[in-house]
């Protein structure tokens, strides 16, 4: 025969340590269930062209619920002052289209994207950021994964002329 020599003070404590320990496991379990479950829509993909005359951007994130935030960017590489007379000038200086990427090329137009954002700088020239969140269906440019290009053209508003036309590399990727 054996006694118990616990008072019921130290099985409460032992008892108590035991649930600390399962409430511990069962909050780690869910933090790690909650991170897998929105794995998809923490996404983010991002390409820059390194080009010479210009670096572009683009990047896709997924925000959840099927939506996610558009963001391009550019630095077109001139003086600061050429800069600044674009930014001076009336309207924006910048139009700019996500496009689907098909043979090679820009294909059909998906949606535009406001300017959020106009600097002039003697060291990179003029940049500009440009943001909007969207359906994934708006980026569902064909069967499969879809291909898309962010397509920037620069126009001189006082003569209304069309500067140059600077293309992104390609994102891939499936957000339908």
């Amino acid at each position: 025969m054996t006694i118990d020599l616990m008072t019921g003070v130290e099985r409460t404590r032992r008892g108590s340590a035991k649930r600390r320990v399962l409430r511990a496991l069962l909050a780690i379990a869910m933090i790690v269930g909650a991170i897998g479950a929105t794995a998809g829509t923490a996404s983010a993909a991002q390409v820059c062209s390194g080009a010479k005359d210009a670096n572009v951007c683009l990047a896709i994130n997924g925000l959840g619920n099927n939506t996610f935030a558009i963001h391009v960017g550019i630095d077109a590489y001139m003086s600061g002052a050429e800069a600044q007379e674009f930014i001076d000038d009336v309207g924006d200086p910048f139009t700019v289209w996500i496009r689907g990427w098909d043979n090679g090329r820009p294909g059909e137009f998906l949606f535009a994207l406001p300017t959020t954002l106009l600097v002039a700088s003697d060291e990179f020239g003029l940049g500009g950021d440009f943001d909007r969140a969207v359906p994934g269906a708006w980026l569902n440019e064909d069967e499969g994964p879809d291909e898309v290009v962010a397509v920037l053209t620069l126009t001189d508003t006082d003569t209304n002329t069309v500067v140059k036309t600077y293309t992104s590399p390609v994102l891939t990727g499936d957000w339908s």
